[in-house]
């Protein structure tokens, strides 16, 4: 690409010294005959301007290249938030329907244990052993939410940096488009 472009501008640039020079009585051949003639300031100028330009294509190109990669990085960041937003909702839905089955089963207890005296002694002693299995759903449901916090703190950071790149990008194509108007 560089190469192409590179030489499609030495073609116009070599076009337009070889007009030049049939406008003002010279030609190719009395050119290339004298050895002595050096390249103009002006084709030293335009030869820096496309050095320049080049340059500051070879920096869009670079800014291109993490801009890409930091939007991949951004995307992927996006979809396990969702992913993450999903199961706290999901985990909020589990913790409240479990809220109402242990109203519902303390209800039912506070029915029931006024009737517990009246039980054989085997069945009372069923209903007094503890069974208290571990409640890891606040834990886990605190797990999400720093995860959830830490993605927004990082989807917010890779946001900035986005705005800035696109900023630098803008700015460089601003300036390769100078540089290339100054060349033509």
């Amino acid at each position: 690409g560089k190469q192409q472009r590179r030489g499609e501008e030495s073609s116009r640039l070599a076009g337009k010294i070889q007009m030049e020079l049939s406008q003002e009585g010279f030609s190719p051949l009395a050119a290339i005959l004298e050895p002595d003639s050096d390249l103009s300031e002006e084709d030293e100028e335009k030869e820096a301007l496309l050095q320049e330009a080049d340059e500051a294509m070879e920096k869009l190109a670079e800014f291109e290249h993490a801009s890409q990669a930091l939007l991949a990085e951004l995307n992927s960041l996006e979809a396990e938030y969702e992913i993450e937003r999903r199961c706290r909702e999901q985990a909020e839905a589990y913790a409240a329907q479990m809220n109402r089955e242990n109203k519902q089963l303390k209800r039912i207890s506070a029915v029931l244990l006024p009737m517990l005296s009246h039980l054989p002694g085997d069945f009372a002693s069923l209903g007094n052993e503890d069974e208290t299995p571990g409640d890891p759903a606040p834990d886990v449901v605190c797990q999400y939410l720093e995860q959830i916090k830490d993605l927004q703190a990082k989807v917010s950071r890779l946001l900035c940096e986005k705005k800035e790149l696109a900023t630098q990008v803008k700015e460089l194509q601003g300036h390769v488009q100078h540089l290339q108007e100054q060349a033509t």
